[in-house]
């Protein structure tokens, strides 16, 4: 099938991700939040194509971009069926879409943990719990890295949030923060782990999977991948989540709208 164009808003449920798209690459799970309605969500995966994740509490309200998203007050989604698909230990990527003013309280956004540094892991979250009560990205290998960004600048509006963890050249993790694709500072493990610990934790959206630390607004887009985007790839994912799927060329509508038309006619309905 010919390539397209690719999306620029929220594309519509169904449409499917650009597997040749360099920013799909090594992508373990992307939850797109488009079907508007119903009591789970799909995920795109290479390993599971028809994955779904059920969703608990939470509503369907205006996503990023006016399409539709999922909002949380005490709610989840949560993978459990292939979740040692995610338990990435090495090179990592995390990210979402949150609108959030929660501050006061912590909230876990996306991740494979229950937050506890000595059962391994890793979570984006806001609030409370790390410092300047911010988004935050951890990793723990025993012991916790966070990388966190100050509160005030990103209240009560679309924030794009994205974790990476990447090796140096002496095996030590290299833990990063990105927000709207801006670099939030880097930790070098040096001396403190190598690699993040593998635990048994469901892959989890909205809490972490304890189900104690609750995420409070809006989320869009969650994707992990097992491997490192650059800070370039966070960036451009940052200026436009969708581009990662492929939208049908000029060619691919008309020979469609030309099936049905014929179809139509044959049923005696016009044109």
């Amino acid at each position: 099938m010919a390539r397209g164009l690719h999306y620029h808003v929220k594309p519509p449920a169904g449409m499917p991700l650009d597997w040749g798209h360099p920013l799909v690459r090594d992508m373990v799970g992307c939850c797109v939040m488009n079907e508007g309605g119903g009591n789970c969500t799909n995920y795109a995966s290479p390993d599971r194509p028809l994955a779904k994740l059920l969703a608990t509490g939470v509503t369907w309200a205006p996503g990023a971009t006016g399409g539709p998203g999922l909002k949380f007050t005490a709610g989840e989604l949560r993978e459990n069926a292939s979740k040692a698909l995610f338990d990435i230990t090495d090179y990592l990527t995390v990210s979402a879409l949150i609108n959030t003013s929660q501050t006061a309280t912590f909230g876990f956004i996306v991740g494979k943990s229950n937050t506890a540094s000595s059962n391994g892991g890793y979570l984006l979250t806001v609030g409370t719990g790390f410092v300047n009560n911010g988004p935050a990205f951890t990793v723990n290998g025993g012991a916790s890295i966070q990388i966190a960004k100050e509160a005030a600048t990103f209240l009560d509006k679309w924030i794009h949030v994205c974790g990476v963890v990447n090796k140096d050249l002496s095996g030590n993790a290299r833990v990063a923060l990105y927000v709207d694709g801006i670099d939030q500072g880097t930790y070098t493990t040096s001396g403190t782990f190598t690699t993040i610990l593998g635990n048994n934790s469901d892959v989890t959206i909205g809490t972490d999977d304890t189900g104690n630390f609750n995420f409070e607004g809006g989320i869009d887009h969650a994707m992990i991948w097992k491997r490192a985007l650059s800070e370039f790839e966070a960036r451009r994912l940052a200026s436009n989540p969708w581009q990662i799927f492929q939208r049908p060329t000029h060619t691919q509508v008309s020979v469609a709208a030309e099936v049905l038309t014929r179809r139509r006619m044959v049923m005696g309905l016009g044109v």
